[in-house]
């Protein structure tokens, strides 16, 4: 589809709407309830194609947007504001005063101590590709880039004190995590974005500006929870790891380690949907999926018969799962963020499109943060008793490579 503008006339007050500060440069607001009545667009379809082109256009430094792409349509939806009219999002299940708005949501790893947001569609793609002039080119050989990474010796011991502490049963499963910061040009996001699009048709490509926090790129194989109202309510649990070899695709040949990891996830989703009191929940799975250079256990969820608006509290309970976080979450939690070297920000977080009728979030697995010519690449392991560290240090490479190889 084309969007034409000439068709809507976008009226949008800030209802009862009260100020709460600055965050990251953009003016945020937090709507009322009354957010119901807000006028907003559906959001854009983009053929995938045209995305690396259309990203050079677009003033990233003023305006908030969202790419997802949708695999089984081949396309691209698109949400975009100006970033006076980002909305802050304290909790995932506040994202509920946005059901009857059409835009694009992002949200942190950590649920507790970073706030997400909302873009109301309100800028049309026509108008955001001409929102900017061309791109900065970064001048490699006048600016002092400070280059972080996590170090081999930080990551083993930080796999080392999980499993101690998991076998005296504090933990039943730690993911932890590693970043790498490289020196990347930004006219050349444009072909990094192109090769990920042509290498990996089949992941769900999640692409976002928020002002003030860079342009992030995801690969991911899992998504979190999404409703459609002749499917109802789904998710997946993602687990368990291994380099793509033929001989995996049998759920037989996995080893009880990885078996065990997806075991955990899938009774944390289990447990969720229990909670909010949905019992007719079918299942598919174990089975392997090939992500790229890897290969991932996978069970499936479906609720079809939950009431549209269970999507909200089944996402709060959800974030962060412990396919990304661990179990218990709450100590997890804690833990990760004293034993890791970095913040996680909107790495193993969710981004993702709602609109009334369709709603989709994905785990931003795969990711990479464009910054003021850094880019950030981001890997984590599921660490349970059996976990050996040189191995995890390695399966966490094999991670980085996935984005890392279009550098």
């Amino acid at each position: 589809r084309v969007f034409d503008p000439r068709q809507f006339s976008i009226p949008y007050t800030h209802l009862n709407s009260k100020p709460l500060g600055d965050f990251s440069g953009c003016n945020c607001i937090m709507l009322s309830t009354t957010l119901d009545i807000l006028t907003s667009m559906p959001t854009e379809y983009l053929e995938p194609d045209l995305l690396p082109g259309i990203l050079s256009g677009m003033d990233r430094d003023n305006l908030a947007f969202g790419f997802l792409y949708f695999p089984d349509q081949k396309q691209f939806r698109f949400a975009a504001c100006d970033k006076s009219d980002l909305q802050f999002v304290p909790t995932p299940d506040a994202l509920i005063q946005f059901r009857n708005v059409s835009g694009f949501c992002v949200f942190p790893f950590h649920p507790h101590t970073e706030h997400g947001y909302f873009v109301p569609h309100l800028v049309p793609l026509e108008q955001a590709i001409n929102s900017g002039s061309e791109k900065l080119e970064t001048a490699v050989g006048l600016v002092e880039f400070h280059l972080k990474e996590t170090t081999k010796e930080h990551y083993c011991a930080a796999v080392d004190s999980a499993v101690a502490q998991i076998k005296v049963g504090i933990f039943q499963k730690l993911v932890v995590s590693r970043s790498a910061d490289f020196v990347f040009p930004e006219d050349k996001i444009g072909s990094f974005v192109a090769s990920v699009i042509e290498h990996y048709p089949e992941a769900n490509i999640s692409v976002f500006n928020i002002p003030g926090e860079g342009l992030w790129v995801s690969a991911s194989p899992e998504v979190l929870l999404a409703y459609n109202q002749f499917d109802g309510i789904r998710s997946m649990a993602l687990a368990g790891t291994r380099v793509y070899e033929p001989d995996f695709e049998e759920v037989s040949l996995w080893s009880s380690k990885e078996l065990d990891e997806q075991s955990i996830v899938s009774d944390y989703i289990r447990e969720a949907f229990h909670e909010r009191g949905i019992s007719k929940v079918k299942e598919k799975g174990p089975y392997p999926i090939q992500a790229g250079n890897l290969i991932h256990l996978r069970t499936d969820f479906f609720a079809c018969d939950a009431p549209s608006d269970e999507f909200y509290p089944i996402l709060e309970l959800l974030h962060p799962t412990s396919a990304v976080c661990g179990s218990p979450k709450q100590k997890s939690l804690a833990w990760l963020i004293e034993n890791e070297d970095f913040n996680r920000s909107y790495f193993s977080g969710f981004s993702g499109i709602l609109e009334p009728e369709c709603k989709k979030i994905v785990v931003n697995l795969r990711a990479a943060r464009f910054k003021d010519g850094i880019v950030t690449l981001f890997a984590g392991a599921g660490i349970t008793r059996a976990s050996i560290a040189e191995k995890e240090w390695i399966e966490t490479g094999e991670k980085l490579k996935t984005l890392g190889r279009f550098l």
